[in-house]
């Protein structure tokens, strides 16, 4: 049996992106509020399968790359140093296989910045 042309052509190994909105919050040393980190992200998959198995699941990929730039925030980034941004992007390709982990999937940070305050 084969697959019909369409569901042929819809798992087709084709890079997808899956983007979300920047994720902003409060960098926090002790008790002060120091700055703001802001960080943008897209997942990339190989085939639109997975990507519409991954938008059904944006919200749960949200709330865990936003619990995890929060958690970040409080105990790595520093406004006035550079991004430790290998941490945060295995932190952030950790929450995505931990939320979803029978999905293939790459996490991609598309910017990151800090703001003192």
């Amino acid at each position: 049996m084969t697959a019909s042309p369409a569901r042929a052509a819809d798992n087709e190994a084709v890079p997808q992106f899956l983007k979300f909105p920047a994720i902003i919050t409060n960098i926090v040393d002790g008790v002060r509020i120091t700055g703001l980190v802001s960080v943008t992200i897209e997942v990339h998959v190989d085939n639109k399968s997975v990507l519409r198995r991954l938008e059904l699941s944006r919200p749960l990929l949200q709330d865990s790359f936003t619990r995890t730039v929060i958690d970040l925030a409080q105990t790595y980034i520093e406004p006035y140093r550079p991004l430790p941004w290998q941490t945060i992007a295995t932190r952030l390709q950790r929450a995505a296989d931990t939320a979803l982990p029978k999905e293939k999937m790459r996490v991609l940070i598309t910017d990151m910045s800090t703001r003192p305050t």
